[in-house]
């Protein structure tokens, strides 16, 4: 008991310091997804999608458009256009909300198991942080979310049932547009017997879970080798690793012979990111892996040009295809800042490295 009191006090009186932390820039980010107003992640009414509200911690709204949320039907294995969706917003509470109205008596979002995805360089706000879809503290990454639509499920249990044809029975007596919604299978606001052959025919059924197409693990960028690197003006040297780890597949692929093609984007920081730089879908060996200014293309305020702004900050985006060619997108990014010098000096931390630039670069540490 004397040692530890002993050990006490000798803490008490030794000199003591505070570690200052490195300062950080927040990025945006998703803090709640509701579907028809419950959680996404919770059991609540599935049988029509009305609306998927998302909520951030920063107001986005200047930059929310309906094509910043893409649906995947993963049982039907295609994307929905949902160019006929609606948003709105509420800066009070910092929350986007898309609406999905009936299109010639159909639901927008048919029967099935969905992935959404949460554009990120197209949703920032007013300083123009894009979307941080994973919380690691830098910008540039999607966020993902799943849900799924089976009319008739009116509690999200996947299935209908008698409990199921017992709630439109009662809404079919109702005054509550709330509770009709679920079972109004056209859009008219009137439950008659065409709503009652609807769920009918998926009565006693479920929706299977979605098994395999799940996306690819994210690429793993090794140039440029940190975040805020200095890049060369007239070329910059985009490299990801060659493994390709896909979950659906048993083996490992360390030569990354089950990845399709490789998307790259260069964008800007700013107010308003801007995408100035692309190669879309590389699908040679090389490229899916390695590319440079000269395998792709310039566009926007860089069209027509070969080389990116000095003293500029840059974002480096890469997504890679699973060889099924069923876009599963998986995406990772780099932070660049970019200055003109006859000579390259690469700045990483207090370590520099010199590289001369004749046909290819030549790092000498």
């Amino acid at each position: 008991m004397r040692k530890h009191t002993d050990a006490r006090r000798r803490l008490a009186r030794s000199p003591r310091c505070i570690e200052s932390l490195e300062p950080r820039t927040l990025m945006t980010a998703v803090t709640s997804v509701l579907v028809n107003g419950t959680d996404a992640a919770a059991l609540g009414q599935r049988s029509i999608i009305n609306t998927i509200a998302i909520r951030f911690d920063a107001n986005v709204g200047p930059s929310i458009n309906p094509a910043d949320l893409r649906l995947w039907n993963a049982t039907t294995r295609q994307f929905i256009d949902t160019s006929a969706a609606t948003t709105s917003y509420n800066a009070a509470a910092n929350t986007a909300t898309w609406a999905f109205p009936f299109q010639a008596g159909r639901p927008m979002l048919p029967e099935g198991n969905y992935r959404a995805t949460l554009q990120s360089m197209t949703v920032y706000d007013a300083a123009g942080k894009p979307l941080d879809g994973d919380t690691d503290g830098v910008g540039g990454d999607e966020y993902n979310f799943t849900f799924h639509r089976f009319f008739g499920d009116s509690d999200g249990d996947r299935d209908v049932d008698a409990r199921d044809a017992i709630r439109l029975r009662l809404a079919r007596w109702s005054t509550d547009p709330q509770a009709k919604a679920p079972f109004d299978s056209n859009g008219d606001g009137v439950l008659n017997a065409r709503d009652v052959l609807a769920l009918r025919r998926n009565l006693r059924s479920k929706l299977k879970a979605p098994t395999g197409n799940r996306p690819p693990a994210a690429p793993v960028i090794n140039e440029p080798s940190v975040d805020g690197q200095l890049i060369d003006a007239q070329d910059l040297h985009m490299q990801i690793e060659q493994a390709f780890v896909d979950p659906d597949q048993g083996a490992p692929d360390p030569q990354g012979l089950s990845r399709s093609g490789t998307d790259w984007e260069v964008w800007t920081r700013g107010a308003v990111p801007e995408r100035v730089f692309h190669v879309d879908n590389s699908t040679q060996f090389d490229s899916k892996v390695h590319v440079h200014f000269g395998d792709g293309v310039f566009e926007n305020s860089l069209a027509g040009k070969r080389a990116l702004l000095p003293d500029t900050n840059y974002l480096l985006r890469v997504r890679h295809r699973q060889m099924n060619r069923n876009r599963r997108l998986a995406l990772r990014r780099r932070r660049a800042r970019h200055q003109q010098r006859p000579e390259l000096a690469v700045e990483i931390g207090q370590q520099n490295r010199i590289a001369q630039r004749p046909d290819r670069f030549l790092i000498r540490r």
